[in-house]
């Protein structure tokens, strides 16, 4: 099951059936939108790039690469590119190891993608997570707005935990299993959760 125009509002009436504290939020909830992007290798590049970086920053080197690529960001591109030129484009020798890694391993395996896109969202979390580079927070990302998975709870997010700390009245130090707990009312649909969490912070209603 991935997320479309249905499942949204399908998900939306199961969090407000199961959830009294987001009841409140009901005119908010029913603002949500929610577009996949295309998965392919530019993701990896996309969310590796912006790894601790401001969305400025994050978008000056990705638009250098992909100057530097040609526009041709395929994993043939990237490893075909010398590295002191991939450097010059301001992104870190870390992050160009890890982003060579991903690409061999997309690169040996023609349907990566398309494999990644059947798999349930624990399946899908577990393979993202065993690439260099990819955290818990970097797949969740990639599952939720890449794969368009409906059941991704974001980890690791600060803007998220702040919101879930307010609106259950308690205090989050980015604990996994709090968080899992305090969601557990939101399931099938916690990325409709997630992306409520971020529409209420970036409006200053919680």
């Amino acid at each position: 099951m991935q997320l479309s125009k249905k499942i949204l509002v399908d998900g939306i009436a199961h969090l407000l059936s199961n959830e009294k504290r987001l009841r409140q939020y009901k005119v908010e909830l029913e603002k949500i939108r929610f577009k996949k992007r295309k998965f392919e290798f530019s993701t990896f590049v996309s969310v590796v790039v912006n790894q601790q970086l401001s969305d400025k920053a994050s978008d000056t080197i990705r638009r250098r690469i992909y100057e530097q690529l040609d526009n041709q960001i395929t994993p043939t591109a990237f490893l075909n590119t010398k590295i002191t030129d991939l450097r010059k484009c301001g992104i870190s020798n870390q992050k160009i190891q890890h982003l060579r890694s991903i690409a061999d391993t997309v690169q040996c395996d023609p349907k990566y993608f398309s494999r990644i896109k059947r798999q349930d969202v624990e399946e899908c979390r577990q393979e993202l997570l065993a690439l260099k580079g990819i955290g818990p927070w970097s797949a969740s990302i990639i599952s939720l707005f890449y794969i368009g998975n409906p059941d991704v709870l974001v980890e690791g997010d600060v803007t998220i935990n702040k919101v879930l700390a307010r609106l259950y009245d308690v205090e989050i130090a980015n604990v996994s299993t709090r968080i899992h707990e305090l969601t557990e009312n939101w399931r099938p649909y916690r990325s409709i959760g997630c992306m409520l969490c971020w529409h209420l912070y970036d409006n200053g209603m919680i």
